[in-house]
């Protein structure tokens, strides 16, 4: 036996599985604002490879150098696990014009794992830093940022922490997802059409 949805059920479907978020991904662009109100982290440079710093724990397998200078990996999450943090903001000096790359891992506070990858090529003559802004293109909040310079070219001259922001606590209970929406219309359509044959055979039999 085979059931036939109406066209309405169908749209239904069809719009709730249109519906589905489009996914996320980090972003490193230059970054232009303010550093007033954000956590200034290069104080906690101190030379270790592990170490806490205005609440923020930081990591290097190389070593958190004084100043930032020759740090080729770095990772950032915040001491307060209830917590999450929107973005990072870092200036990374051009030696001799040699390219920034940076990649790595993103962990947001929900548990999503992203990949970071991000390439600038400085001006030939340029000499200076160049400030960028890390951040979820959904805004999501960050539990971990672990990163990788191209080499030890891509030195740091500052750093800054920002979006600090606390984790919801209240459950408001599991949303379906949309795909789930639309296997729960299906099942329901089935139902009723079974029903409906059903009931067909018990008007025959009467």
């Amino acid at each position: 036996m085979s059931i036939k949805f109406g066209g309405a059920a169908a749209l239904v479907v069809a719009s709730l599985v249109a519906a589905a978020p489009a996914s996320a991904a980090v972003t490193m662009s230059l970054y232009n604002g303010s550093t007033a109100g954000l956590t200034d982290l290069i104080p906690g440079f101190n030379g270790t490879t592990d170490t806490t710093y205005a609440g923020v724990h930081l990591t290097s397998d190389n070593g958190l150098k004084p100043h930032g200078n020759g740090v080729v990996d770095l990772g950032v999450s915040l001491v307060d696990t209830t917590m999450g943090f929107g973005n990072l903001v870092i200036g990374l000096n051009a030696n001799k014009a040699s390219p920034v790359h940076v990649t790595g891992t993103a962990v947001t506070t929900e548990g999503a794992s992203m990949a970071v990858d991000f390439s600038y090529d400085y001006d030939l003559f340029y000499s200076g830093a160049k400030t960028f802004v890390i951040k979820d293109s959904d805004g999501a909040l960050f539990k971990s940022l672990d990163l990788q310079f191209s080499d030890d070219n891509s030195q740091i001259k500052d750093m800054y922490l920002g979006g600090i922001g606390k984790l919801p606590t209240t459950d408001t209970g599991a949303v379906p997802e949309p795909a789930t929406w639309a296997m729960m219309i299906m099942g329901f359509g089935a139902v009723g059409g079974m029903m409906r044959v059903r009931r067909r055979k018990v008007r025959y039999a009467a």
